[in-house]
């Protein structure tokens, strides 16, 4: 297999050099030590959800395929409705939740954003990570308290 170093080394060698030279300051610039936790906090905590998820509803249930994730799904809804039902509506915490990401900046824009996701034709998974990436790792440590550790 190719080395992929030399990949980039390529590409970038065929950039335009005022291209380059505006790319390379941000090839510099160190990351915030809470957006780095935030990072790490989504890969780890979600893997020790999908893994538990996993164990009980595809390993110890045997239940159908995508069952884990369609309950990680519902789950989740349900946390950031405040453990609420959506048929009942949506809930101020939901708001609060979608409101981190940054072009859901209207209540109108949330709703739209918020039926979209809930669409049947919206697989489990995306849902799940979709909102996941919008909590704050206090809430994903939350999450995984009052749902994944009930297994």
């Amino acid at each position: 297999m190719e080395n992929p170093q030399i990949n980039v080394r390529e590409i970038i060698r065929r950039l335009h050099p005022e291209l380059v030279r505006y790319i390379i300051p941000f090839t510099y610039s160190c990351q915030s030590p809470d957006l780095i936790e935030d990072i790490r906090s989504f890969y780890s905590d979600r893997k020790i959800v999908r893994d538990c998820y996993y164990d009980t509803f595809k390993i110890r249930l045997y239940t159908s395929p995508s069952e884990d994730q369609d309950w990680m799904a519902n789950d989740i809804i349900i946390y950031a409705n405040a453990d609420l039902a959506t048929m009942n509506g949506y809930h101020d915490h939901f708001f609060d939740i979608c409101s981190r990401f940054f072009s859901l900046n209207t209540k109108e824009k949330q709703w739209r954003f918020m039926d979209g996701l809930l669409h049947p034709h919206v697989k489990s998974m995306r849902l799940f990570n979709m909102i996941w990436g919008m909590l704050v790792p206090e809430q994903r440590q939350v999450f995984i308290r009052k749902f994944v550790f009930r297994f």
